[in-house]
């Protein structure tokens, strides 16, 4: 289990290359799986002005006090290629400041942290704080999450018992993350996105608020791969041959592609380098 400042600010390892590729500088939260899903990272070198690298949380290989380490540097990915993490980008869940309150409108308090566990991605545990409490410490459980907004976290009302001081809710929770088993495949799936998740944000302010990083790839996936040439054959999700090697990419074929999923958009992008 790290703690999300723990993993800000660390560097990011290769281990192939066995030298130091870049920094850790933002967790990418997926407040529908309640999971960390990207880590934007500033690249130590080489980098082009306004690039912005992210590695998906399922690619790393580690999570430890010292750094992130990856297999190799072909982990990093350019979001500007990418449309996958732009909607979380927009949405920009933030967590850490947000006012947690009951299902049925009780204040419980304000996160100040939340952990991560190192294998996954899920957050097993918010902390949070209140007057009530007097800027002790206490932590919720991710089961007693409802879920997760861009200024609320919405938990159920049997969190209440969590922040007053009752030694046995303390006790119940860190048996409930020790015992909680949450496998990689259920916390970071890459499917297709939906009509909801494609929306922008209504207003430039938010978008503003969001920083550089989400102007730099919302919508411009498609528009980057259109006339691209693919260096490798592409086959679709059942492996039969969808596209041959020095195939132009056309919007049909981007769009056939696009239906079978993330993963598919990400392996036809690297497919064009």
């Amino acid at each position: 289990m790290k703690k999300s400042k723990e993993i800000v600010s660390s560097p990011v390892i290769s281990i192939q290359e066995g030298q130091e590729v870049g920094i850790v500088k933002e967790l990418i939260v997926n407040a529908e799986k309640k999971g960390v899903e990207f880590l934007l990272v500033e690249k130590s070198e080489g980098a082009r002005e306004g690039e912005i690298m992210a590695i998906p949380f399922r690619e790393t290989v580690g999570v430890g006090d010292y750094a992130v380490t990856i297999e190799s540097q072909s982990a990093l990915m350019d979001l500007s290629k990418m449309n996958i993490a732009g909607n979380l980008l927009d949405k920009k869940v933030e967590i850490i400041d947000e006012k947690v309150i009951t299902k049925k409108g009780k204040l419980l308090g304000k996160i100040v942290e939340y952990t991560i566990d190192a294998e996954s991605g899920s957050i097993p545990l918010i902390h949070i704080v209140s007057e009530e409490n007097s800027g002790e410490e206490k932590d919720i459980p991710l089961e007693e999450i409802i879920s997760i907004g861009q200024q609320l976290v919405i938990v159920t009302e049997e969190s209440i018992k969590y922040v007053e001081n009752k030694q046995e809710a303390v006790q119940e929770a860190q048996v409930s993350v020790e015992k909680k088993e949450v496998p990689v495949e259920s916390v970071m799936p890459f499917e297709s996105t939906s009509e909801a998740e494609t929306e922008v944000s209504d207003t430039e302010q938010e978008i503003q608020n969001t920083g550089s990083s989400v102007e730099m790839f919302i919508n411009k996936q498609k528009q980057y791969l259109l006339g691209k040439e693919l260096k490798r054959d592409l086959k679709d999700i059942e492996g039969n041959l969808l596209a041959e090697e020095g195939t132009v990419i056309s919007e049909e074929l981007f769009e056939q592609v696009q239906e079978m999923g993330r993963q598919k958009v990400i392996e036809l992008t690297m497919l064009t380098e």
